[in-house]
C-alpha cells in the first residue's frame, strides 16, 4: 500500500470510495444520496489549497483509504485543521489504513505546517 497526496484528479476513484461507505448505515455522517462529485471535489480543493488530503493507493493503483482536513477559512483559526473525515474500504477495514493515514496525517501536520 502506498500512501500519496491526494489530488484533484483522484475525484472519481474518492467518490467511488465514499459511495461504498456511506452505503453501509453509519459509514460516514453522509447517506448515499448525499455523496456526489460536487461534494468530494469541494472537500479535495478545499483541502489541496489550505491544507491536507492523503490517500491511500493498493498494488492496482485504486483509492482504498482517504482522509482530508482543512482550515475553516477564518484568520483566528487559521492554525486550526477542521472537518476532519477519514474513509476506508469497507471490505478492506481492519487491516490497518485508517491508522496508517492517520500516522502520515500527523506526521505531515507536525513536520510541514
Amino acid at each position: 500500500m502506498q500512501v500519496r497526496t491526494a489530488t484533484i484528479d483522484d475525484i472519481s476513484q474518492v467518490l467511488s470510495l465514499y459511495k461504498r461507505v456511506a452505503a453501509i448505515p453509519g459509514g460516514i455522517a453522509r447517506l448515499d444520496d448525499e455523496v456526489d462529485e460536487l461534494y468530494v471535489r469541494a472537500f479535495l480543493s478545499k483541502a489541496n489549497a489550505n491544507d491536507l488530503a492523503l490517500v491511500v493507493l493498493d498494488e492496482t493503483e485504486e483509492v482504498r483509504a482517504e482522509i482530508h482536513a482543512y482550515t475553516p477559512g477564518i484568520y483566528c483559526f487559521s492554525h486550526v485543521l477542521s472537518d476532519l473525515t477519514v474513509v476506508v474500504d469497507p471490505y478492506i477495514q481492519g487491516m490497518g489504513l485508517g491508522r496508517l493515514l492517520f500516522e502520515k496525517f500527523l506526521t505531515v501536520v507536525t513536520e510541514d505546517h
